[in-house]
């Protein structure tokens, strides 16, 4: 028996064209990821024993397979500082993606969407509207490095996706996916030998704003939920199809407690906008915006390490935005 390596295992996402349909893996595919798991599952279809002596059931058949998993990745510019590196997964998170679709405006504190000429200066993933396919991906898990400890998972959809930003530390995002095949056992080579020296954000200097209001903030995290349907049928083996069918945004801050203003604003229930917008050493920007929200919970830590401490959290709501769901945008520049 021989040790599989850790740092050796490659992971590689791609955006089918068909559902569930296999595709062909290139080095350009290959992600950097921080944790990665995958669990498969198949579905027992049971019997019902009614006329034996045995108190046990006949033997189970097997139904269809499918697989659980999720990937941590530092939140990083790939190369052409439009996209974010695994560009397939916050694409099919959020379901739509441009590449020069925004201006990401700090003195508004605004991120503009350029709805009819794509003219912009940042590339701008923001939320499919429900007219859109749901996109989905296949995924390529060679553990070890070892190309006969190779799998390929597919029909994964995107459940749910979660940015955090921790003062100081790196900023990570974290993806959620189900996919509707177990583990399919493709024995082909390595992809290629993998390096990352793209530069991760890290949330420092950063500027976070509600409404009109600047904020000093810590521990600020976000989470894009999918609703996601099986449609199974008697053509296949399991599942046949799966679609979006609702989503919910929600999010949280957490405040140095200063004095009741924050308690006001909550028992108010007015909408609200949220800007955070993260600078890199080298100008690379990363913006969030999201155009209408609500506070749903307000927590008062009165010893918080020895201070005073609110955690605020909220959910955001349809912008009633002409067509184009724009309650949350996340725009790279540059």
């Amino acid at each position: 028996m021989s040790l599989q390596k850790s740092n050796a295992t490659q992971l590689a996402v791609k955006k089918e064209t068909t559902f569930k349909t296999a595709v062909t893996f290139a080095a350009a595919d290959i992600i950097p990821f921080m944790e990665a798991s995958f669990s498969p599952s198949t579905e027992v279809i049971e019997r019902t024993s009614v006329n034996t002596k045995s108190l046990l059931p006949f033997a189970a058949l097997k139904g269809g397979q499918t697989t659980s998993g999720s990937i941590g990745m530092e939140t990083q510019p790939d190369t052409t500082a439009t996209k974010l590196v695994g560009h397939v997964l916050y694409e099919c998170a959020l379901g739509a993606y441009d590449a020069l679709g925004a201006l990401i405006d700090t003195t508004a504190k605004t991120i503009v969407q350029k709805t009819t000429i794509h003219d912009g200066t940042s590339g701008l993933y923001y939320l499919g509207d429900g007219s859109l396919a749901t996109p989905s991906l296949s995924t390529k898990y060679i553990l070890g490095g070892v190309p006969a400890n190779s799998v390929d998972i597919r029909g994964g959809v995107i459940d749910s996706m979660s940015m955090s930003f921790p003062p100081q530390g790196i900023v990570k995002t974290t993806f959620n996916i189900q996919a509707a095949t177990g583990f399919i056992p493709v024995t082909t080579g390595a992809l290629a030998d993998f390096c990352s020296d793209t530069e991760p954000y890290v949330a420092k200097n950063c500027t976070l704003t509600i409404d009109t209001t600047s904020f000093i903030a810590t521990d600020v995290e976000f989470t894009v939920s999918n609703e996601i349907a099986d449609f199974k049928s008697i053509n296949d083996d399991g599942v046949t199809e799966k679609t979006m069918t609702g989503r919910k945004i929600e999010g949280s801050f957490k405040l140095i407690f200063d004095d009741l203003t924050q308690v006001s604003t909550f028992n108010a229930w007015g909408d609200a906008a949220l800007f955070l917008h993260v600078v890199q050493a080298n100008s690379k920007q990363l913006a969030v915006h999201i155009t209408r929200m609500k506070r749903t919970s307000l927590e008062i830590n009165p010893d918080d390490g020895g201070i005073i401490t609110q955690t605020v959290k909220f959910a955001a709501y349809d912008s009633c935005s002409a067509g184009l769901d724009s309650a949350f945008k996340l725009a790279i520049k540059a």
